[in-house]
């Protein structure tokens, strides 16, 4: 279960920043900012909350023990981390900020290896039905509620082009480590990851297209 929530909820944000800048250039990264100061945390915190409370880890089972776990993660903690320093306006040194750069570039490659690396076509036949499901609902589904919600409630242009966008990216790649370090099913979230990244290739376009259409 916590595996198939995480598939739901977390989205690869870089495929949305690398396609809105390439297809829309400043205008279309700025809506992709905008969906990320909102989504990335409220993924974080609601990933990290649900596997907490769903999975036995030690912690304790009272209330303030599972908080004091969720408070103790890592990405919670980055996302604290991150909102206090804009919010604050510290300016961080050139040789730091360089430094996390270089990282940050390297994060798709280094995060595809580790998926890869924990694929299992043993888990895939197992769950196919599970997983065909989930990325079905995730690459399909998500986003074509998006865009009805956009006609609905009168958003058009760019502005729906990029919640479409957001909407149809496949799972993050961070689901895995959580789903691994957190005692989840590591091996369906490797699978739900492979899987719908490749399904996105195919989808995004054709919802892309569809979103200017309509």
């Amino acid at each position: 279960m916590t595996s198939l929530f995480q598939n739901a909820v977390r989205w690869n944000n870089i495929i949305p920043l690398a396609l809105a800048a390439t297809l829309y250039g400043d205008a279309g990264l700025e809506l992709v900012a905008v969906a990320l100061a909102v989504m990335v945390p409220l993924a974080n915190v609601s990933c990290i909350v649900v596997i907490e409370y769903a999975l036995p880890r030690g912690a304790g089972t009272s209330m303030r023990a599972k908080l004091t776990a969720v408070l103790k993660n890592p990405l919670i903690i980055a996302c604290l981390a991150g909102f206090g320093v804009k919010v604050v306006g510290v300016e961080l040194p050139s040789a730091l900020s360089g430094t996390l750069d270089i990282l940050a570039a390297a994060t798709l490659g280094v995060g595809l290896l580790v998926v890869g690396a924990g694929i299992s076509m043993q888990a895939i036949r197992r769950a196919r039905l599970h997983i065909a499901a989930a990325i079905a609902l995730k690459v399909i589904c998500m986003p074509l509620l998006t865009m009805a919600l956009t006609v609905a409630f009168g958003i058009d242009g760019l502005a729906r082009t990029v919640a479409v966008l957001c909407a149809a990216a496949p799972t993050a790649m961070q689901g895995y480590i959580v789903a691994r370090s957190m005692g989840g099913d590591a091996e369906l979230m490797s699978s739900l990851i492979t899987t719908g990244h490749l399904a996105a290739g195919v989808t995004i376009p054709l919802l892309l297209w569809l979103a200017t259409w309509v």
